[in-house]
């Protein structure tokens, strides 16, 4: 099984490149952040709720701990 390797990632006033979410390709996290950020959802609102600087980023394989359990 493929890890996911892109991540919607954001900043807050405490940290930087905060996982907002995962996904395995790169234009569903690209469509999703253009929706959080245009027309969010309801779910959209809470979870980038706090956060700045929201961006896709590519993460290398052995660097996605969160899709390897």
């Amino acid at each position: 099984m493929n890890s996911p390797g892109f991540i919607i990632a954001g900043d807050t006033d405490e940290y930087e490149d905060c996982i907002v979410m995962t996904f395995y390709n790169e234009s569903d996290a690209i469509a999703t952040l253009k929706r959080m950020v245009s027309n969010p959802t309801e779910l959209d609102e809470k979870l980038i709720r706090g956060y700045k600087n929201l961006r896709v980023e590519k993460v290398a394989a052995e660097y996605c701990w969160w899709g390897n359990a």
